[in-house]
């Protein structure tokens, strides 16, 4: 993407506090015609409205059917590692969510890129992963 672009993300990721970047993602799942206001299932009531690895759903297609996908938003500077992406899969199947979606400022490490690829190879579930910059 350009200048432009990675330059904002750049800004969003280190001047922003954990409540900006939570809002920051709250309006990009709402620009993506997502919902942040999820229930989740199956966690003590500690815990709220969610579980800190499905940040919203969207409705997208896939496969010629509508579908809700999961959606995970991390704006911060440390990539996307293969633990996260874990949680994010473990959280998606809790869910009985079949489509993930992960958004990420500064990318994934090459482990989780590797597992999300043997992941859409093995066809149970489909995950895709979106650089923020390219949103923009």
């Amino acid at each position: 993407m350009g200048q432009l672009e990675k330059e904002i993300v750049r800004k969003l990721v280190s001047q922003k506090t954990p409540k900006q970047k939570k809002e920051v993602q709250d309006n990009i799942l709402l620009l993506i015609g997502g919902d942040p206001k999820i229930s989740v299932r199956d966690l003590p009531p500690r815990r709220g409205n969610q579980d800190g690895r499905i940040d919203g759903r969207v409705n997208v297609i896939w496969r010629d059917s509508d579908c809700v996908a999961a959606i995970n938003i991390k704006i911060e500077k440390r990539k996307f590692d293969a633990d996260r992406l874990g949680g994010f899969i473990l959280a998606m199947d809790r869910e009985k969510l079949d489509i993930g979606i992960i958004i990420t400022a500064s990318g994934l490490a090459p482990d989780a890129e590797a597992e999300l690829k043997r992941k859409n190879r093995e066809g149970d579930i489909y995950l895709v992963h979106i650089h923020l910059e390219d949103l923009l």
